[in-house]
């Protein structure tokens, strides 16, 4: 199977790779990116789904360009600097059993080296100018972590936190939105580390594991266009708002954590069973995910509120909170009081992503109002 990424890779056409892969379960998928630039809103969650059910199921993974391509000269630059300093390149290079360019020399085992370098020098996160990320590369002895997503990671996630958001250079946040925002991040990482890093016998899971933030303009150019290309929906409607309410001078922010496990249904029922079985029970499990007190780690003194606060966070921040686990697709924004969630079934992929959606900017009152 072969798929092309172009300029603006989208989450709606990676889902179509998904649903491909699952339906032909070949034995080697091919990404060519020779005309990759960048991935838009909840790409990079859709990307890492699918490299891990290739991996998962045997399936060798390319990556083929038909430019040459030169690490230390970093040419062609583009194409080098998504490969070796973004997350979508960490995802990708990480994952690929090969990396060939258009001399048909393999350039994985280089792009890994330049992939460490950035790293070292930049307390493991990638990304450059509003678009950051912290990866954690599992068994596959990548680049050190960020000291912000170290599993033995507590109180400190907050300082660290704000001084990754200071690297952005974006303007201030209220400081209880900017705490929402922490609170959102933490709860979403910590069960991330919890449960993305291994099966339900606790073994050790290869992948990526990551936390990303980014913003893009709210305009016809940015955000509403990226929204409109999520072929419509609630997440669309959302940023229609936006960008009616707010105009062209502001930023959408995506904060998205994302993992390789066994998904939020399989965690809760445990196992992963229920992915054999109705959507409907699947969706309950998700669903029940974000209630008070539901958790795995039964008996335990306060745990299962960790999404719940995450719920929260996103009412505060008057946020859209997106989530892909298994066959379910699930979208709230604050705005949807009524009816609450929007839930959708879709072909089945490993791992659980959130992601929160939201203006950066301080909410006001009339946000959304006629």
């Amino acid at each position: 199977m072969k798929v092309e990424l172009d300029k603006r890779v989208t989450a709606t056409a990676v889902e179509g790779w998904i649903a491909s892969f699952a339906a032909a379960s070949p034995s080697r998928l091919t990404l060519d990116l020779t005309r990759a630039h960048r991935l838009e809103l909840l790409a990079e969650t859709r990307l890492l789904a699918l490299l891990t059910m290739a991996r998962r199921s045997g399936a060798a993974i390319d990556l083929v360009a038909s430019q040459e391509i030169d690490v230390a000269s970093r040419r062609p630059k583009k194409l080098v600097d998504l490969l070796s300093e973004t997350i979508a390149g960490v995802i990708l290079v990480q994952m690929a059993t090969r990396a060939v360019d258009g001399s048909g020399q393999d350039r994985r085992a280089s792009l890994v080296r330049a992939q460490a370098v950035h790293a070292v020098a930049n307390d493991g996160l990638f990304g450059f100018g509003r678009e950051h990320a912290a990866p954690v590369i599992d068994i596959f002895g990548g680049p050190p972590p960020a000291s912000m997503v170290r599993d033995d990671s507590g109180i400190e996630f907050d300082p660290l936190f704000r001084e990754w958001v200071s690297k952005m250079n974006l303007p201030p946040l209220q400081d209880s939105l900017l705490q929402s925002l922490i609170d959102f991040a933490y709860e979403t990482f910590d069960n991330c580390r919890r449960h993305g890093a291994r099966d339900l016998d606790r073994n050790a899971l290869e992948g990526v594991r990551f936390v990303l933030l980014r913003t893009v303009s709210i305009s016809e150019k940015g955000a509403l266009a990226a929204g409109q290309r999520l072929a419509g929906g609630p997440i669309a409607e959302y940023l229609e708002g936006l960008a009616k309410d707010l105009g062209d001078r502001e930023f959408l922010a995506e904060l998205t954590v994302c993992d390789c496990g066994v998904g939020i249904p399989a965690t809760l029922a445990g196992s992963t069973e229920i992915y054999d079985g109705p959507w409907e029970a699947e969706r309950h499990e998700t669903l029940d995910a974000f209630t008070d007190g539901r958790t795995s780690r039964r008996g335990i003194s306060g745990v299962g509120r960790g999404l719940l606060k995450a719920l929260r966070s996103t009412d505060a921040l008057h946020g859209l909170i997106a989530v892909r686990t298994g066959r379910t697709q699930l979208n709230r924004s604050f705005l949807q009081q009524d009816n609450p969630w929007h839930a959708e079934e879709l072909p089945w992929a490993p791992g659980t992503s959130v992601s929160l959606l939201f203006p950066w900017r301080d909410p006001i009152p009339t946000l959304f109002k006629t």
